[in-house]
């Protein structure tokens, strides 16, 4: 494969060099079961609080730095990408948040129902954090 054996062991230490080749199925399976953020939970839900508290505080924003922050929000809630662990329906399921369902109350919600959503997220955090 790689030429003789110069420690005359059976072994040629020239392989060491060769990298191993991963799967894409074995890499996925070391993500976590389904695809899921494994070990990860906390910083998912914090990615979805904030994300939840732009659209939540910046719906109304009328400048530009601060309009795209909500746009931004808004565009991850929106997105059916499921390519990133923290895509927001991967972030659904490895909290076993029903996507669907909170990107409706999201998107269609007045900001009654997002401050309840965001409360909901919060408790769930302390929670979490014990």
């Amino acid at each position: 494969m790689h030429g003789p054996d110069p420690t005359g062991n059976g072994r040629n230490p020239l392989a060491l060099l060769v990298p191993d080749v991963m799967l894409p199925l074995q890499f996925a399976a070391r993500r976590g079961v389904g695809g899921r953020v494994a070990g990860s939970p906390r910083l998912a839900l914090a990615v979805l609080q904030l994300a939840v508290s732009d659209m939540m505080n910046l719906a109304e924003a009328n400048d530009g730095p601060t309009r795209k922050i909500y746009r931004e929000a808004r565009r991850w809630v929106c997105s059916e990408d499921l390519s990133w662990p923290y895509a927001f329906a991967r972030v659904c399921e490895a909290l076993d948040l029903p996507a669907h369902r909170l990107r409706c109350q999201l998107l269609t919600a007045d900001e009654v129902e997002r401050a309840r959503v965001s409360g909901a997220l919060g408790k769930l955090f302390e929670i979490m954090h014990g």
